[in-house]
Formats: structure tokens, sequence, C-alpha cells
């Protein structure tokens, strides 16, 4: 008895090539039932000498596909010539890797089926199409396979950061983001944030209960930044919970990507958490610039960086070093060394050394106190990738 091929396309599709004479892999000891084999329809045409593959169609439209959700369709297919027929390969064109497949031979008059699975969820919405390839021995060369769809976005959130640039330290800023799904029964349950630093609320809207049972969600959200919020690089998210509803029970729906994620259980209900990073330089007498040490080094290499400090014109700069870590997320502790050298246009710099025996992550920061009233001791952090020897 021949194995059952499994043939997965790991970014949109999965196929799996079944037929008769096939056994399916199981962990069990015990062998599992094997297939009968696929009967042939009345209207199929043999013809003798070479294999030839017939399938029960070649297109298949998934129509309205949300890009949670996966969607599956099984395709037919009959050896309908007079000799072994033998599928080699089932590729996928275009920007997807190919998946082979083991040799596998379906005698004259057998058939089998192959399932495809369509995961939209790293696309952006608008018509997909996608090809799939089938190389084998039949008479005529390689079959194609097309198949369409209409990807529609399950939860837009715009902007997905609020990018608030420089702002004056002490004072409140505020920013709104919009959140958007065709889901006529998603509900907005709470908020909340990363930080005791950020407030995020619902504006004032038509409540649920006042609107169309049909219409989809639009909701509008408010995100505050404290006046007590630290000097330098501020870096934190506001968070809306929702539940999902009308959902089929037992539907595979994914993880959101980017700035949602969905949680699916086993009943209609859904859980739906969305995240809007909130970015911004909080400066007050003291300007950093930039904000954030972004570190990009080789590993076992030492990179500098360099950071600009300007103080008030009233009050002259004088900067020293308090401390300086980094630690590489691998586990590592890197090497850093920090100095301060001043500038003949005024102020001064910091100049910032990294050196890491391993790869990974890097996050850390260095504390400098300044002597300018209320802003004696400030941190400038470090994040970034210790890239491995020889990288681009």
């Amino acid at each position: 008895m021949r194995p059952r091929t499994k043939l997965t396309l790991p970014l949109l599709v999965m196929a799996t090539l079944v037929g008769a004479g096939c056994e399916s892999e199981s962990p069990s000891s015990e062998p599992p039932p094997v297939p009968a084999p696929i009967a042939a329809p009345p209207d199929v045409e043999w013809t003798p000498g070479p294999p030839r593959l017939t399938f029960d169609r070649t297109e298949h439209d998934f129509g309205r596909v949300l890009d949670i959700e996966q969607r599956t369709t099984r395709l037919t297919f009959h050896n309908t010539g007079g000799e072994d027929l033998v599928i080699d390969t089932i590729e996928q064109t275009r920007d997807c890797r190919a998946a082979r497949s083991e040799v596998e031979a379906f005698a004259p008059g057998q058939g089998g089926f192959v399932d495809v699975r369509l995961s939209p969820r790293a696309l952006s919405s608008g018509v997909l199409i996608r090809t799939l390839t089938v190389i084998s021995n039949a008479v005529g060369g390689p079959q194609m396979l097309t198949f369409t769809a209409d990807v529609q976005g399950y939860l837009r959130i715009s902007p997905r950061k609020l990018h608030l640039q420089t702002r004056e330290l002490g004072r409140e800023h505020r920013a709104t983001f919009t959140i958007t799904s065709p889901d006529p029964h998603l509900e907005i349950d709470e908020t909340g944030s990363s930080s005791r630093f950020v407030s995020c609320r619902r504006l004032d809207g038509p409540a649920r209960t006042d609107r169309d049972a049909d219409s989809p969600l639009s909701e509008t959200f408010e995100v505050a930044i404290s006046p007590d919020a630290p000097w330098g690089w501020f870096d934190e998210e506001a968070e809306v919970r929702m539940t999902a509803g009308d959902w089929v029970p037992g539907k595979v729906y994914e993880y959101g990507y980017g700035s949602f994620r969905v949680s699916a259980g086993s009943s209609s209900r859904g859980r739906v958490v969305a995240r809007v990073a909130i970015q911004a330089r909080l400066f007050g007498a003291v300007t950093a610039e930039p904000a954030l040490i972004h570190v990009d080094t080789p590993v076992a290499t030492a990179s500098e960086y360099r950071v600009r400090l300007n103080g008030p014109a009233a009050h002259p700069l004088a900067v020293e070093v308090r401390h300086a870590w980094a630690e590489v997320l691998t586990g590592a502790r890197a090497r850093v060394r920090a100095r301060i050298e001043p500038l003949p246009s005024g102020g001064c710099q910091l100049v910032l050394s990294v050196w890491s025996p391993r790869r990974g992550k890097v996050r850390g920061a260095v504390v400098i106190e300044t002597g300018v009233p209320g802003e004696e001791q400030l941190v400038i952090p470090i994040a970034g990738v210790v890239q491995p020897a020889g990288a681009p």
C-alpha cells in the first residue's frame, strides 16, 4: 500500500493527494482504513494510450473571503488514459514556494483529489488570483489550476501607529484613531493601554443599539499622553478589546496580522484585540537627537553611535554618564562604553560603543545627569539587533 501524501504550501494553500490504495499518516500503531477507489463519473471519456489527467474543474472562485478566514475546496481528478498516471509535483507559481510530493501512481480509471486551503491573512484586500501547477507524466504537460477570491479586511485601524513627533514635556497630548469592520455584531468591550501614562477612550457616537443591526462597525477612539510622562523617547500602546459575533462554530479563523489578533473558540463568539502604537519625543529644556539609540551591528564588532544633546541657552549643559548597559535577548550581556564630547557649535554629544559576542535583539539604556533643574537625570533607551557576521 502506498502512503498518503500531504502537500503543504506555506503561505496560501494546502493540497492533499489521495488515491485508490492509499493509507493515511497516523501516529497509531494500527493501520488506518484504506479509502475506497474514487469511481469515475459516467460522463468521463476514456482514451487508450498515454495517461491523461482529467479534473472535474480547473478553476474555483472562493467568493468574498475575510482576511481572518480559511477557506477550503476539493478538486477531483481521474486518470482517463490507458497507462499509470504519476503525480510528481504540485507547485504554486508567482510569490509562493513550491510543494513537492512523493511519486504517486494512479492506474487507468483510478482517481484522487486535491484539497486546497486559502489563508489570505498576510495579503492586502482586493482581488486575489493564485495558480497551482500539477506536474505529472500525463499527456499535455503540466495542468494549471486557478483560484480567485475577493479578500476583504475584517478589521481596519487607521492609523495603525500614532506618530506624535516632538511634543512638549509636562503637557497632555491627544490623538485619535478609527476602527472599522464589516462585522455588524462586533462589540466594543473595553479600552486600555500598556502604560499608566496613556489613557484610551471611545469618543461619543451612536451606541450599538441605536444603529442598524446590519450596519458595519465604525468607531473613533482618543488616546491621551499624561503630563507626567517621562522625558525622551515615548513608545507605548493603546488597546481596544472587542467581542465578535455571528461566527460559524467550528470554522477556522486565523490570527490577525499587524495591529490586531483574533481568538476563535468553539462557540460563535470570538475575541478581538486591536492595538495602536503611540510614539513621540517628549522634551523639555534638554533635547536629544536621536531620542532612541537604534543599534544595528555585526556580532563581535564594536559599533559607535552618537546622540546630540542640547540644553537651555541660559544654563550651560554639563552632562555626565551615570550608567550605560545593554543586553542581547538570547542571554548575552553586551559591552557598552559611553562618553560625552563637547561640540564646537555648542551643546555636546553622547558617544556610545556597543559590542556583543552573540547575535539577537538588543535592549538597554544610557542614564545621564544634566544639572538642569527638573531634568537632572534622563534616560536614553537602546534598542536594535546584533546581526550575524557577514550579514548585509
